[in-house]
């Protein structure tokens, strides 16, 4: 998800754990980029963490590095489904910004 807001729509728990001691106790993850790191990990909604105090940073060099990586690992593997998912990433994040 892109996000233009204050707070990122998704975080990775190396962010959150960065400003915050709060632990989930029950939390959703996918694989998506985080909007703090700008990296492709496991993220969730910040309410996980309790909402912590971090504005998202978009460097969309380092964003669109991160994605391409990854469409190349799916490549790699056959996975051509998930590489086409991530090209339609590709083409959000390069239109956001």
């Amino acid at each position: 998800m892109i996000s233009d807001r204050d707070t990122p729509a998704w975080i990775c728990s190396d962010c959150a754990s960065k400003v915050t001691k709060k632990k989930p106790c029950c939390a959703c993850y996918h694989m998506d980029i985080c909007e703090v790191c700008n990296e492709w990990k496991e993220v969730t909604q910040p309410r996980d963490y309790g909402y912590p105090k971090i504005k998202p940073k978009y460097d969309k060099i380092k964003i669109l590095n991160s994605l391409e990586n990854v469409k190349q690992l799916y490549i790699d593997k056959g996975q051509n489904y998930d590489a086409q998912q991530i090209e339609k990433r590709i083409v959000q994040w390069a239109t956001f910004m």
